[in-house]
């Protein structure tokens, strides 16, 4: 039994399997013939895809993870050069200040050095200030009370062969005390030698005396304090001057050096000796003048 059909252009009728429209000449679209249905199992379409899906979520999971790793390697390589880079600047500029520091240090030790020698000249030039100044006091001394030589040569010669004296048991070597200086005998003699000081009058006494024996007999005869320093061989500048008395049993110590011609022309020295032998005499005198008359003159 054939079935109608119905153009979709004009809706004219026509017989079910009919290609074109008698009507209007259009063609006439056909039903599709269903397919009988198929006995048995099957696998679906969806059913099929399953292990190739898996496979490509796979191979997609590994290109994602070799992704990332990649990614991560490069981001750990340029972190590396990057760290590698400031490790060099940072090498770079610990050299820098290493090598600052070794001049500074080099630098410092110089100036501790030249500090060193600062001071040291320092010390030199105070010693050497310390010396000339007392070179100058010495010499202001000298100047203001000059020490002088008499007797013989002067300096070392006095104590030489070149300045040896005789000495005789009743005789005695005078010499004038020169007014405003200080006294200050000194000798080495071959036997012991003493000295009196005595003004002009007392040695007009003493020159005159009856007893003339030696010296200490002549002494007798002075009249008044005259002064004394005992015998002995060896008489060291400073020595000890002792005033006496006529017939007195002891003298009693007066001074060092003396000091009664400072302010008065009036005294000599007498060197005796109750032996015969040679002295050699170091005899100084101090310029040192006093502000008024002494001793006899006083």
């Amino acid at each position: 039994m054939s079935e109608t059909t119905f153009c979709q252009n004009c809706g004219s009728q026509s017989i079910s399997g009919t290609a074109f429209c008698s009507n209007c000449g259009r063609a006439i679209p056909q039903p599709q013939l269903q397919s009988a249905p198929k006995i048995g199992p099957t696998l679906s379409a969806q059913s099929r895809s399953f292990p190739t899906l898996r496979k490509n979520r796979n191979l997609i999971i590994l290109l994602i993870a070799i992704l990332v790793l990649t990614g991560a390697l490069v981001q750990s390589y340029t972190q590396n050069a990057v760290l590698q880079s400031q490790n060099a600047n940072l090498q770079s500029r610990l050299t820098l200040l290493q090598n600052e520091a070794n001049y500074y240090y080099a630098q410092s030790q110089t100036y501790q050095n030249q500090d060193g020698q600062m001071i040291s000249q320092v010390l030199s030039l105070q010693a050497q200030n310390t010396y000339l100044s007392t070179q100058v006091q010495q010499l202001n001394l000298q100047t203001a009370r000059p020490t002088l030589t008499e007797w013989g040569c002067s300096g070392s010669c006095q104590m030489s062969g070149g300045n040896t004296w005789p000495m005789d048991s009743a005789g005695a070597r005078i010499g004038g005390v020169p007014d405003t200086f200080t006294y200050s005998p000194a000798y080495r003699a071959t036997v012991s030698v003493g000295i009196f000081y005595l003004t002009l009058d007392q040695y007009v006494q003493f020159a005159n005396c009856s007893n003339n024996a030696n010296a200490p007999a002549r002494i007798s005869c002075v009249t008044g304090t005259y002064y004394d320093v005992p015998q002995t061989t060896y008489l060291v500048h400073f020595s000890s001057v002792y005033a006496c008395t006529p017939g007195a049993t002891s003298c009693q110590f007066f001074s060092y050096d003396f000091h009664l011609a400072e302010g008065c022309a009036s005294y000599l020295a007498v060197f005796f000796s109750t032996q015969t032998g040679t002295i050699n005499p170091d005899q100084s005198i101090t310029y040192n003048p006093a502000s008024a008359g002494t001793g006899a003159c006083s």
